[in-house]
């Protein structure tokens, strides 16, 4: 492991508190618009192989468009809500750290993968704890 390598997760592990609590936000803001947990871990694969941020925008504004019905994506605006939260994490470490431009992109890009981690096991979590009070997916009592 490279001294670089070890500045990036150093950075990674100060900005784990603050990715905990913006996937919990965006979860209770949108989770009751209809998208499941299982389209999540869908963006989350993306994200995994991903080499860019503009590959995952690229493939959520796919499923925007794919989503006809407004019955998930459209609902609320989750997917463009969505994309500007990936935005906003993949350009936080821009303004911070002594990091070169190539380590603060793989930073950003942690970032991201680690955000749509943490969204992917609340959102399990808020499915669950719904379906258990018996709610439907918009938080309503059945």
């Amino acid at each position: 492991m490279s001294i670089s390598d070890i500045k990036l997760l150093e950075e990674l592990n100060e900005k784990k508190e603050y990715l905990i609590k913006e996937a919990e936000d965006f979860t209770n803001k949108y989770m009751h618009t209809g998208l499941t947990h299982n389209q999540i871990n869908l963006i989350l694969g993306i994200a995994n192989e991903a080499t860019s941020i503009k590959e995952v925008i690229n493939f959520l504004r796919y499923q925007i468009a794919r989503d006809e019905k407004s019955s998930n994506w459209k609902k609320k605006n989750i997917g463009e809500n969505l994309i500007k939260k990936l935005k906003e994490i993949y350009e936080k470490p821009k303004s911070e750290g002594d990091l070169n431009e190539q380590q603060k992109n793989e930073l950003g890009m942690e970032m991201v993968r680690y955000f749509l981690g943490y969204f992917s096991r609340e959102s399990r979590y808020w499915e669950l704890k719904n379906k258990k009070e018996g709610k439907d997916e918009s938080g309503d009592s059945r």
